[in-house]
């Protein structure tokens, strides 16, 4: 008899951001590995891989980490195996496997997300390890696509190599015994699979099984889902998965048969009941055309008072333009060069200004005496101290009007979508001369105890980013599923102003404010500016909006 323990292992799932998941050295992959860098610690990774992986392969490599890349954001199985030794062989249904080494010089490694506060943790002595990933299935198929991930003790390798892909079979062959990991029921029947979703076996195994079962019979998939206890962590991610697949009307194709006797007998009751309303129908009839021309001459009306409408908001903005006018005598101008200013334009300042203002009142109701929250006004020059000088905080006027260039052109792209339907705040135009996120915190006057939080994308080695629209980072729910919250039109308009963002900088980011006062460590203020900005020579440019937070 073989007394051997048996590998640990995990099987598990991940809603990736930024399509990517990692495993790695505990300390590298710290709480804290999506901070900006002054938040981070010395030992955390900064986000930068040795290799591209988004041109290269699916692995990136780092010192204590790996990054596996995926086609696009899902929710995924994914299994872990520690072994004392290299696998003999590749799953039979393998679409790729390649292989990295990570150094583990901590006693622990880790398994997470972009984003995710989920961490799965393994004991395991300080060295360096092979890290063999396979993905094994197909979109769509009975055999649903997971991601294994077997780690051995090994040799550090240069860079990842292939073991298996369809360019490139390898010698390595596919048999049965790849895996100490129990098999999973592939071409197994539909009540088998049902029955494993509604099991409590591990989370990565049930996914896979909802997702097979899907592949073969939507409509008992949705069945299932609907029979797991109330509280199961597998019901939200089911619903994605399923909705996805053609939404939830194929849980009633089934009983639509069942449903027809029914049918018939309410038609029965229907033309019964057709001729008592026939004699009523001819006074209705005589009823709606005097409401008709009533709602006509209603009409008339609206489009008059529209015309006035109209004419009004033409002299409002006359009134807009005025003011800026004279918002220019509260902004010293001297020193700004007349061609930079021609090319700009007039300098006006935005609207959002009463938002900062709200802002502000807010943090002064509650902490009398702070300084002021936002300390400058926003313009379509860009924000600066009220009473600035603003030849004094800018360097090179050609940076200045790249800056305004850039976020006029995101702004313009975003002009018909708003933050919200709560708040319907749209997106303005914002430039700050930052040459650092330090100089962004003392321009914004944040106090000690309130904290710049940032989202952003991992780096690669030649500055890319990964392809997660940065509009959608300020939310995980929005991430999975941005059309809920946005029409295709606006899903349109951010995406373009997200090239935008990418194309004129490697660094592009979404800045928002935890307020530090509350208990909550997440607590906003009710009003709070959000940021999506690119980092550019000597300043940063963007849009703000602001959300509303209760």
């Amino acid at each position: 008899m073989n007394d051997a323990p048996r590998p640990v292992s995990l099987e598990t799932w991940r809603h990736t951001a930024n399509r990517q998941f990692f495993f790695g050295d505990a300390l590298a992959l710290a709480e804290d590995f999506t901070h900006a860098p002054h938040d981070r610690a010395a030992t955390t990774w900064d986000g930068r891989y040795a290799n591209d992986p988004w041109e290269e392969g699916p692995l990136g490599v780092a010192p204590g980490v790996i990054g596996v890349v995926l086609p696009q954001d899902a929710s995924v199985p994914i299994f872990v195996e520690l072994r004392a030794d290299a696998p003999p062989a590749r799953a039979p249904e393998a679409t790729w496997v390649v292989e990295a080494s990570v150094e583990i010089g901590h006693g622990g490694a880790v398994l997470v997300t972009d984003g995710d506060e989920k961490r799965d943790e393994f004991p395991v002595e300080s060295g360096t390890y092979m890290v063999r990933v396979s993905r094994l299935g197909a979109e769509g198929s009975t055999s649903p696509v997971r991601y294994v991930l077997q780690v051995y003790p090994g040799a550090a390798l240069p860079a990842p190599r292939v073991l298996h892909d369809e360019a490139h079979p390898g010698q390595l062959r596919a048999d049965a015994d790849w895996t100490t990991l129990e098999p999973l029921p592939v071409g197994g029947s539909e009540a088998q699979l049902s029955a494993l979703v509604r099991s409590d076996a591990p989370m990565g195994r049930r996914l896979w099984a909802i997702e097979a079962l899907a592949a073969s019979n939507l409509a008992l998939a949705w069945r299932t889902r609907e029979q797991l206890v109330f509280g199961d962590k597998l019901i939200p991610v089911a619903y994605e998965l399923l909705t996805q697949r053609g939404g939830d009307d194929a849980v009633g194709a089934d009983e639509d048969e069942g449903s027809e006797a029914e049918e018939e007998d309410e038609d029965a009751s229907e033309e019964g009941e057709d001729d008592d309303e026939g004699a009523s129908e001819e006074g209705e009839e005589d009823a709606d055309e005097e409401e008709d021309a009533s709602e006509e001459d209603e009409e008339d009306e609206e489009d008059e008072e529209n015309e006035a409408d109209d004419a009004g908001d033409d002299e409002d903005d006359k009134k807009a333009g005025d003011a800026g006018e004279e918002f220019v005598l509260s902004l010293d101008v001297t020193g700004v060069p007349a061609e930079a200013s021609a090319r700009v334009g007039r300098l006006v300042r935005l609207d959002a200004d009463n938002l900062f203002h709200q802002c502000n009142q807010q943090r002064d109701e509650n902490f009398p005496g702070e300084a002021p929250f936002i300390s400058g006004v926003l313009t379509n020059w860009g924000f600066f101290p009220a009473t600035a000088r603003i030849a004094e905080h800018v360097r090179s006027w050609s940076n200045w009007e790249s800056a305004v260039a850039l976020a006029r052109a995101v702004a313009a792209a975003l002009k018909d979508v708003v933050y919200s339907t709560d708040s319907d705040v749209p997106y303005y135009p914002f430039v700050a001369p930052a040459d650092s996120l330090d100089e962004l915190r003392a321009a914004l006057g944040l106090g000690a105890r309130e904290t710049l939080r940032i989202d952003r994308p991992f780096a690669t080695r030649t500055g890319r980013k990964a392809r997660d629209n940065i509009f959608y980072a300020r939310n995980e729910q929005i991430r999975v599923n941005p059309e809920i919250y946005f029409s295709p039109g606006d899903r349109a308009a951010l995406a373009k102003a997200d090239r935008l963002l990418r194309a004129a900088s490697p660094e592009v980011m979404y800045v928002y404010f935890n307020s530090g006062y509350f208990d909550d460590e997440d607590r906003r203020y009710v009003v709070t500016p959000e940021y999506a900005l690119a980092r550019l020579p000597g300043f940063v440019a963007g849009v703000v909006t602001f959300g509303v937070f209760t």
